[in-house]
């Protein structure tokens, strides 16, 4: 064979090697979801409301704040609580004694639109507590730049709204990007016997929220499932247990893009459970082809909200975003924790105060360890608070738009007596309270659901499907698998789902 030919054989067999890896790498390169367009949907409300701060000097012993944690001195000046004025009660406010100037350094966790400073205090002349003499403000976006004036924060005695009982000082600003809002407070001058004393009660930074849409589908919506080994025989199962993915996609047609399981909020149970259980059934076919939804489910709510959960919640979000952890399973994960907080039978539900101030502190920690700008955090309600009483409505749970990324909702048929209609035990109307509060500027999701025995389970799986041009914000769909909820137990139903989610709509990666 002469070189010519040897040099042709050569570049044959190299480019059929380069054909061989190019195909391999295509099989596992990462499927970009593109984010939908955003919608710029931007609400006001309260920025600092449960956020994190510290002081320059510590509080007296006698009115200390409460509940510390490592990124933060308390939580009694952003608890969105007021208390009556002159109130001196010992969990009132938080209080220091003489002139030197008290700096309060707040952690919006990331970049908000500033307009107005609210800081309510107390005054109480017989025991000199007094108004200060001035406040003002400072703000920046990263730690690392330097402090600049918040426009319009000068001059706060002419702003000073005071009786004999309390303050209220409003600082009005143009509207400032910060992430860092450091307030220099200067206790009163005025000489009086036994020295002055400065006492705080609520601070509200008040602004814009961007409500970004963050690894949302820009056509289409996710098709997701419980795929528990519920509803198969032992044929199909050999043995196994857990998540049988292919069964449920053979049964259905059509492969998952997103995936439900659930975890125990317990200590002893990290982020490590739920990256061996994505190595173990999703690393396969896992980049950016099935997306993971986790239910996070403790047993309790007041440890949360009072801090017993802080450590375990630090080392759970660092080794959420640590690459070693990871093993390049980069995606984010749509964390889903104490879901159904309306509904009497989860043992943390029934008590929205406490809900909220354990949703924002879990968060909180979240945001200083880089987990929540990775990771999708879903706020998901029952379609329908039991008891359906006032106290206990869905919004009453609501930790605020800077807390929440998707919001979710579990769709199951009410009993027939629980059900204001008949129209509400089936998919298009029984979400319809949820998603016309939330779905028009947040992502929307079917966190759960499913048919039950005593429905038409045809109907259901009709109006599951109808989502795509009745309720077109539903962006991810997640079948519950399980119980008398299996998609099998009704052949025409498995025949029409079959039919239906063959809709490109529908998304299998």
């Amino acid at each position: 064979m002469n070189r010519a030919a040897l040099c042709f054989v050569f570049l044959v067999f190299v480019l059929r090697v380069m054909g061989q890896e190019s195909a391999s790498i295509t099989k596992t390169q990462k499927t970009t979801v593109y984010d939908a367009e955003d919608k710029g949907s931007v609400t006001a409300g309260n920025l600092s409301a449960g956020k994190f701060y510290r002081f320059s000097r510590k509080p007296d012993q006698i009115y200390p704040d409460t509940m510390p944690c490592r990124w933060s001195d308390g939580t009694k000046l952003t608890d969105e609580i007021i208390s009556p004025g002159g109130d001196l009660k010992r969990d009132a406010g938080v209080a220091w004694k003489g002139r030197t100037a008290v700096e309060i350094v707040i952690d919006l966790g990331r970049l908000q639109t500033l307009e107005t400073i609210r800081v309510n205090g107390t005054i109480q002349n017989q025991l000199n507590v007094l108004a200060p003499d001035k406040v003002t403000v400072f703000v920046k976006q990263t730690e690392r730049d330097k402090w600049k004036s918040f426009e319009g924060h000068n001059g706060p005695n002419e702003r000073m709204q005071a009786d004999v009982n309390s303050f209220n000082i409003l600082l009005k600003g143009d509207g400032v990007k910060s992430r860092y809002v450091k307030l220099l407070i200067k206790p009163s001058s005025r000489k009086v016997q036994g020295g002055v004393m400065l006492m705080l009660d609520e601070i509200s930074l008040l602004g814009k929220i961007k409500n970004t849409w963050r690894s949302v589908p820009a056509n289409g919506c996710f098709h997701g499932a419980f795929p528990t080994s519920v509803g198969y025989s032992k044929e199909e199962l050999a043995g196994r247990k857990g998540m049988v993915i292919d069964l449920f996609e053979k049964q259905v047609g059509k492969q998952l893009s997103m995936v439900l399981w659930y975890q125990g909020m317990a200590k002893g149970r990290g982020f490590s459970e739920i990256q061996q259980l994505r190595e173990k059934y999703l690393k396969e076919n896992y980049n950016g082809i099935r997306h993971l939804s986790v239910g996070w489910l403790p047993k309790e709510l007041k440890p949360i909200a009072t801090g017993a959960y802080d450590d375990f919640f630090a080392d759970y979000f660092k080794d959420s975003v640590d690459p070693a952890v990871l093993k390049d399973m980069d995606d984010p994960i749509w964390i889903r924790p104490m879901n159904e907080f309306n509904g009497g039978w989860v043992p943390y539900g029934l008590d929205p105060v406490t809900f909220v101030k354990a949703w924002r502190r879990m968060y909180n920690i979240a945001e200083q360890l880089g987990a929540a700008a990775h990771h999708i955090f879903v706020w998901s309600p029952n379609y329908l608070s039991f008891p359906d009483k006032d106290w206990n409505k869905m919004e009453k749970y609501y930790p605020g738009d800077q807390y929440v990324d998707w919001v979710g909702i579990s769709s199951y048929p009410p009993g027939k007596k629980a059900a204001k209609s008949e129209a509400m035990r089936y998919p298009l109307e029984n979400i319809a309270e949820a998603y016309d509060k939330y779905a028009h500027y947040k992502p929307f999701m079917i966190s759960e659901g499913g048919f039950s025995a005593d429905i038409d389970p045809v109907r259901w799986v009709r109006e599951w499907f109808e989502f795509k041009t009745k309720r077109p914000n539903v962006k991810a769909v997640i079948w519950e698998n399980h119980n008398d909820r299996v998609i099998s137990r009704s052949d025409e139903a498995l025949k029409l789902y079959r039919e239906m989610v063959q809709d490109e709509y529908w998304l299998a990666n």
